[in-house]
């Protein structure tokens, strides 16, 4: 008998507002459309059946086949992107599409996407798939999927075959589920407990040898923390001759030895979740395991192993006035941080923080479009929402503007760590596209860009930075310099949306809780 032949779309929808970090303009001068990937798509494609023909899309980089027909059609969905979601899916549906939703978002907006969808997987889409195919081929799905946490040993290798990994700079790798903390605004350790859940190195290691490229984001929002596995790890990447960045908490960086052990295996870039500079607003968080006394300490340390710190605050706790924006960046400056991830305080649901902020009715503002980290999404208690929103772009603006980039190079590189030569396979047009690119950025840009590249460059001249860093720090604040000019586009926008809604700081007086 015959297996029928389903046509299957596989898409992850764009987000309206994109943050920052993302650095999609260093990935475009790079000549790539996108630093990474999500990994869902090609990992649920890796679990498919054969008998589906798979599309996968990522509507970041790519246009949504609007014209060609599915039988089935899965949207990865985060609560930023819901809204986007539930168009296309409408879409789809209006053409005969069964659709199915999973990920943050459907898992914790469950109404909204049942309005859209046919079915939901709520948590770990593996554990649910195979079910729903099944019924589905039945002409029987259910409507929601709840997916209990699988047990992570091995996972299939993703369908990077289905995906324009050409147009990507890095690809994501996962090794764990879980996290051992309980930060309050985030949805990890709700989605995915808080039990560490490791993969058999041998299958990780597999898994990196298989794909076309040599630079990996490792997706984990803990890579180090049990540190017993992360040093074994490092062990067998070091065999790979990779490049990688990672995510760890700052405990990462009282370990000289591991640290030492990351640099060797390939790391040269590490997001750490510091979060704030204010005592009091750790604890509000649940960040109990950071301290801020240590922070300068930490900073050197992982850049003295020649490896970036991708420095992670949130402004926006119930004791944060919005100096702290200003606060964090006078920091970041200081220290020498050139990667700073600086965010408004953002309730996702899902989180405590939501289930909070919901039962003392602060949730103005918190539509999909804003829930990304750089838009207000709650009412703050010491700060109004246009107040916040000014302060971060101000901050913003002035953290990567030409005068700090001098001022930051010369902190980060004159401590000569960073002279490593990065592997990796670059092509001899990339390298003259990227020239030429330097040179009209930077040498004919203004006087101080052109000072600054020159500078850069002498400091390579003499071994005390490898030309690759010198590059990579040139485009990077480039790409930062860019964003902030389409920044300037949608900011007007979105500010007369929030100003419409906003309810100013909270009163004290009439909430004492």
């Amino acid at each position: 008998m015959l297996t029928r032949t389903y046509r299957l779309l596989l898409l992850n929808p764009k987000v309206r507002y994109p943050h920052y970090v993302n650095q999609t303009e260093l990935a475009n001068l790079l000549g790539k459309k996108s630093i990474s990937y999500p990994l869902s798509l090609p990992l649920i494609a890796a679990l498919t059946p054969a008998h589906y023909l798979i599309t996968i899309k990522n509507e970041e980089i790519e246009q949504v086949p609007f014209k060609q027909q599915f039988d089935l059609v899965g949207i990865t969905t985060t609560a930023t992107s819901m809204k986007r979601a539930c168009e296309i899916a409408d879409y789809f549906h209006s053409r005969g599409s069964i659709i199915i939703m999973g990920g943050t978002g459907a898992s914790y907006m469950q109404e909204q996407a049942l309005a859209h969808a046919d079915s939901i997987i709520t948590g770990e889409a593996e554990g649910a798939w195979k079910d729903f195919i099944t019924d589905f081929e039945r002409g029987k799905p259910k409507k929601i999927y709840r997916s209990s946490q699988v047990e992570y040993r091995t996972s299939p290798l993703p369908r990077w075959d289905l995906v324009s990994t050409d147009l990507i700079n890095s690809l994501p790798v996962q090794i764990s589920r879980g996290c051992p903390f309980r930060c309050e605004f985030c949805v990890v350790s709700e989605l995915f407990g808080n039990k560490m859940r490791m993969r058999d190195i041998d299958d990780v290691i597999s898994e990196i040898k298989s794909l076309p490229v040599d630079r990996i984001f490792f997706v984990d929002d803990n890579l180090t923390v049990n540190r017993a596995y992360a040093g074994r790890l490092m062990a067998e990447l070091k065999k790979l001759s990779i490049n990688w960045t990672c995510q760890c908490d700052v405990r990462v960086a009282s370990d000289k030895e591991l640290l030492a052990a990351m640099a060797d295996a390939g790391c040269f870039s590490i997001l750490v979740g510091m979060e704030s500079l204010n005592p009091q607003s750790l604890k509000d968080a649940g960040k109990y395991h950071n301290t801020v006394e240590r922070y300068r300490n930490a900073v050197e340390n992982i850049h003295n192993h020649g490896m970036h710190l991708f420095a992670s605050f949130i402004v926006g706790f119930d004791s944060d006035t919005e100096s702290e924006f200003e606060r964090i960046r006078l920091f970041a400056l200081d220290a020498g941080i050139a990667y700073l991830s600086l965010n408004i305080l953002t309730v996702v649901p899902g989180t405590i923080l939501y289930e909070r902020m919901k039962k003392h009715d602060r949730l103005q503002n918190n539509i999909p479009d804003f829930i990304n980290g750089i838009f207000p999404s709650m009412r703050y208690k010491l700060v109004s929402q246009t107040g916040m929103l000014d302060a971060f772009f101000s901050a913003l603006r002035r953290m990567y503007h030409i005068d700090s980039f001098a001022q930051i190079a010369e902190k980060l590189f004159s401590c000569g760590s960073f002279t490593r030569i990065r592997s990796g396979r670059v092509g001899f047009f990339i390298k003259l596209k990227i020239s030429l690119l330097l040179v009209y950025r930077y040498i004919f840009k203004s006087a101080k860009h052109r000072m600054l590249m020159i500078r850069l460059f002498s400091m390579a001249g003499r071994g005390i930075l490898s030309y690759d860093e010198a590059v990579i720090f040139l485009l990077s604040m480039a790409g930062f310099e860019d964003y902030l000019q389409k920044a300037g586009k949608f900011i007007p926008e979105a500010r007369k949306v929030i100003a419409a809604a906003d309810p100013g700081p909270l009163d004290l007086r009439k909430n004492p809780y």
